[in-house]
């Protein structure tokens, strides 16, 4: 059966956090402070916002709280905002399109990154249909996530996929039944075109 369409993960693949936010974390602390202790706090507290069960401006007020820091909440956001399309990749995605090759966003994120992406940097134009993870009320590589999408674009899973650079998400998105590549990080976008043309998806 054909591709219907394919399933573009967001970070490692179309786009990567911009160097230099480990020197930006630690900015909000004092100098003696635990910066690994710091950020391991902060991922954590990032985790149930990927599905939505929890606020991540709220989280990261608290934390900056607790750890005393001077940084506002705003501030601190735009570490997670600062972020490096892959424009070359975008083009192909842009390709396939006008290919008449549907091509949708399925990426893990909590709320304020999903709507920076959506509208700062303008992937509600760029894909089909955005699948945040914190909309969907699943996170990858719960098979769940692959199941929510594969119904709302109703969808047999061989005709869909995968594309995302995190083994176990690839993994889950197999088990559902999903054609699925694991991506090298930030391959770019001729590793993309290569990874499609083994599915007889050509691009331009």
């Amino acid at each position: 059966m054909a591709i219907g369409v394919i399933l573009f993960d967001a970070d490692g693949v179309i786009q990567r956090t911009a160097g230099g936010w480990r020197e930006r974390f630690a900015s909000m602390l004092d100098r003696d402070a635990n910066l690994d202790a710091f950020i391991a706090e902060l991922f954590a507290a990032e985790k149930p916002c990927l599905t939505g069960a929890a606020d991540f401006p709220t989280q990261l007020g608290s934390i900056l709280r607790r750890w005393r820091s001077a940084t506002t909440v705003e501030q601190a956001l735009t570490v997670w905002t600062n972020i490096e399309v892959d424009h070359a990749v975008l083009e192909r995605i842009s390709a396939l399109r006008r290919a008449g090759v549907a091509c949708c966003l399925a990426s893990n994120q909590q709320a304020h990154r999903a709507r920076y992406m959506s509208g700062e940097l303008g992937y509600k134009d760029v894909f089909d249909r955005e699948f945040y993870s914190c909309r969907v009320g699943h996170a990858k590589p719960d098979q769940a996530y692959f199941e929510h999408i594969l119904s709302e674009l109703r969808l047999s899973p061989e005709q869909a996929l995968f594309i995302d650079d995190v083994e176990p998400n690839v993994a889950s998105a197999r088990q559902v039944g999903i054609n699925s590549v694991h991506f090298a990080a930030n391959s770019g976008a001729d590793a993309l075109t290569e990874h499609l043309a083994t599915y007889g998806i050509r691009v331009g």
